[in-house]
């Protein structure tokens, strides 16, 4: 499988991973989606959450997933991975399908690893 970085539309977010405080801030707001989607989320966006708005959160998380990848290229399996379930259950995705077959724990560790690796402040606001 082909790397993200190899990928000619992936240019921009080359640029963007390559400045080390961006992609902390990047994985720093991701973080907020990958615990959303877990139910840790501020009481306004209960509803927002029950009504099937959690789905923009999915595209957050595979945004920061992909700055990972091109960042840190021995990560790149896991954002195939979550590619790949998205592409197979497009038609039925659920949460509850979703979290079954996708580790968000797993992948908030992958960010707190990486903010922890590239922050050149304190990373205990994660």
């Amino acid at each position: 499988m082909k790397s993200p970085a190899e990928n000619p539309l992936n240019r921009p977010v080359l640029d963007v991973v390559a400045d080390s405080s961006a992609y902390v801030r990047i994985l720093k707001n991701t973080l907020r989606y990958v615990d959303y989607l877990q139910g840790d989320f501020p009481e306004p966006l209960r509803l927002l959450f029950e009504r099937g708005n959690w789905i923009p959160a999915l595209s957050k998380i595979r945004y920061g997933l992909l700055c990972v990848a091109i960042k840190s290229p021995e990560h790149d399996s896991r954002y195939h991975s979550f590619c790949s379930v998205l592409n197979e259950q497009s038609e039925s995705l659920n949460l509850a399908s979703l979290l079954g077959a996708v580790s968000l724990p797993g992948i908030r560790q992958l960010f707190v690893m990486e903010i922890e690796r590239y922050s050149t402040s304190d990373a205990s606001g994660i």
